[in-house]
Order: C-alpha cells, then sequence, then structure tokens
C-alpha cells in the first residue's frame, strides 16, 4: 500500500468541498504595493499551493506595473495533478507534490513569497493547522529580508498557535482584508511581512499583532496604492540548487529530458549503460582469460556491476600512460633510455555510497 501524507489525507478527506483560489482581482490589487528589484536583477517567486496559478499571475502583474523590468522567475507547488497539469505552463519551476512532506528545497534563497494555503487542520489529531505546518516550511526557503504575502483568514490569523509560528519567522508589515462580497466566503486577509534574520520573537511582538487582529478595525485592500512600495529584493533563481520532489519521479524526468536540446550530454553523464565485460572494444591488454579483470578496470567493463542485494556497486576503470626515462651504460657510453607503462587504477562506489579507489 503507498504511503499518503498527513496533508494528502486532509485534503483527499476535504475533497468533496471543493477548491478555492484566491481572487486575482485581489491578488492584483496586492501586487501594486510591491516593487520588484532594479533593471537587470531578477527576483525568485515560490508559490506553494498554486491551484490554477490564476492569483499568482494576478500578483506578478501587479508587481511589474510599478516595475515593468523586473525579471521573475516562478516556482511552484501543487499536490492536486489535474490542477497541476493545467498552470504547470505558468511556472519557470514546478512540482506536483505535497508541499509539507513530499519536496527537498535549498534554504534561504527566496526573495518572494506568494502563499495561499489551504485552511483546516493538520492530520487527524486536530492539534496543528495546516496554514501553520506552510509557514514553518515556507520560512526555511525564504532568505532573511525576503517578503512573505500570504493569504490567510482572519479566523486563523486570531489563533495564538498560528501568531506565534508566524511573528517566530516574520516581521509583519501590514494585514489588510478583502473586499465585499470575497471576505464574506472565507474572511480572508492578506499579511505582509519580512522574513527575520533570526529565529524568535518577543511576548511584546506577539501582544501587538494579536490586539489588532479585530477584523472591524482592519483596513480594506487598496484598489490603487498609492503608498510607499513594498521592496521585493533581488533573488537569484540560480542559487536554488535543489528543487526537487522527496520522491524520485523518473516519468517527470524523461519528459523533461525530452523535451530539452541537453538531452544527449545529459543522458551522457547521467545515465550508466549496463556492466557488460566481454564488450571490450579495444582493450591496451590482450585478452586472456586471466586478464579479463584488468581488461574490466582499464574501461571494458564500465557500470553496474555485482548483484542486487549483496555486492551490487558502480565501478570505472582507468589506464593512464606513464613515461619514465632511466641511464643506461651501452657500449661504454651512458644514455637516456625512455620507458614506457601503463598505471591502472579502479573506482568503485558501493550501494552504500562509499567510494573506493583500488591502483
Amino acid at each position: 500500500m503507498a504511503k499518503v501524507s498527513l496533508f494528502d489525507r486532509t485534503l483527499r478527506n476535504e475533497a468533496a468541498l471543493g477548491a478555492y483560489y484566491t481572487d486575482p482581482t485581489h491578488a492584483r490589487w496586492i501586487g501594486q504595493m510591491c516593487r520588484g528589484p532594479g533593471s537587470g536583477e531578477v527576483v525568485s517567486i515560490l508559490e506553494p499551493s498554486f491551484g490554477d496559478g490564476a492569483a499568482l499571475d494576478a500578483f506578478c502583474e501587479g508587481v511589474r506595473s510599478n516595475s515593468p523590468d523586473a525579471k521573475i522567475t516562478r516556482f511552484g507547488v501543487e499536490l492536486d495533478q489535474a490542477a497541476y497539469e493545467n498552470a504547470r505552463s505558468m511556472f519557470d519551476y514546478s512540482l506536483n507534490a505535497d508541499f509539507l512532506e513530499g519536496i527537498r528545497v535549498s534554504n534561504n534563497v527566496f526573495g518572494c513569497c506568494f502563499a495561499n494555503p489551504p485552511y483546516g487542520w493538520y492530520g487527524e489529531g486536530q492539534k496543528i493547522r495546516l496554514e501553520s505546518k506552510f509557514v514553518e516550511k515556507i520560512g526555511k526557503y525564504m532568505k532573511a529580508g525576503g517578503l512573505l504575502v500570504l493569504i490567510v483568514s482572519i479566523t486563523t490569523l486570531q489563533l495564538e498557535s498560528f501568531e506565534r509560528a508566524l511573528l517566530a519567522r516574520f516581521t509583519p508589515e501590514y494585514v489588510l482584508k478583502f473586499h465585499e462580497p470575497e471576505y464574506s466566503k472565507w474572511k480572508q486577509c492578506v499579511f505582509i511581512g519580512r522574513k527575520k534574520p533570526s529565529f524568535g520573537y518577543t511576548r511584546q511582538e506577539l501582544e501587538m499583532f494579536a490586539s489588532g487582529m479585530d477584523p472591524e478595525r482592519l483596513r480594506l485592500i487598496p484598489e490603487n496604492f498609492t503608498g510607499l512600495k513594498y521592496e521585493i529584493p533581488e533573488s537569484d533563481p540560480d542559487a536554488v540548487e535543489i528543487f526537487t520532489t522527496e520522491k524520485f519521479q523518473p516519468e517527470s524526468v524523461k519528459e523533461w529530458l525530452n523535451q530539452s536540446r541537453l538531452f544527449g550530454m545529459v543522458a551522457e553523464r547521467a545515465f550508466m549503460p549496463a556492466y557488460k565485460p566481454m564488450e571490450i572494444g579495444n582493450p591496451p591488454t590482450p585478452l586472456k582469460k586471466d586478464l579479463l579483470y584488468l581488461t574490466a578496470i582499464a574501461g571494458g567493463g564500465a557500470g553496474l556491476a555485482g548483484t542486487e542485494g549483496k555486492d551490487l556497486h558502480l565501478q570505472q576503470g582507468f589506464v593512464k600512460r606513464i613515461k619514465s626515462v632511466r641511464i643506461e651504460e651501452v657500449k661504454g657510453k651512458q644514455v637516456d633510455v625512455e620507458t614506457e607503462m601503463s598505471a591502472i587504477s579502479l573506482n568503485i562506489v558501493t550501494d552504500t555510497g562509499d567510494v573506493i579507489r583500488l591502483e
């Protein structure tokens, strides 16, 4: 039986309620409150639950209204396969996976995160909010000073457990609520904050934030924001060295390779041929029965060798020609005599990851 994550089970249990995505109009208004880095600089934006992708698209449109030269690279994760397939083309990099338990991502790299995580309780214990778990993960992946745009209900914002998770990682800039009739659906608000350089919060921070979470006192998201724009710091997408699923998905890799112009080069480096000691080409030593091992070392048997579960390993042999000069006496005269020999070495990678070099 396949393992199903707690987050996955929660979504499956609540699937009958349907998917509710962020209103693109509000997302565009929020984007108009922000601006990207200067001309020529790049920002990487993370969307951990992108749904149909329309909200992030509208947010980026709003950002570009203030910084038309901003170069935005989009990274997205979506668990629902149908939604993922429909919206994946809107992202530069995308994963069909469980954001909470199914991905591996470089830490401290994203300059911005636009997130509308699913609402509800995490798992079967009913003790931790899904929104809190998303905030914990997002905090790991964002760089210090990065801008978080978090769509969440006022009900969740009023929970002390969520406030603790949020304030330990982000410094609040603003909390605004959605317009009617959108607000009446899920009591949605937007939290705008900065990733803290260090983890933690003070009691005063918690009390001040909690006292401001009165829906009657929260201002509406402005349709035409005229104040100081929230700067999104530069974040090079090349810094995101890891952005992959926790579990290897060979079909996704195969699809990517087939579409890539680098297929030949990648295939040559990524795939190890089967172990075939008899297909040796032109061995540097005579092919005799007692020399088959040396032939394999010399490159004729490069690849997987051994038996799975016992001694399976990767091996690659190398032959290096070494020249040397010695002095010999010939007919009473000392002359330099040059000799050449083969130095044979074998590199072995065991199934436990140990690397062994035999010379």
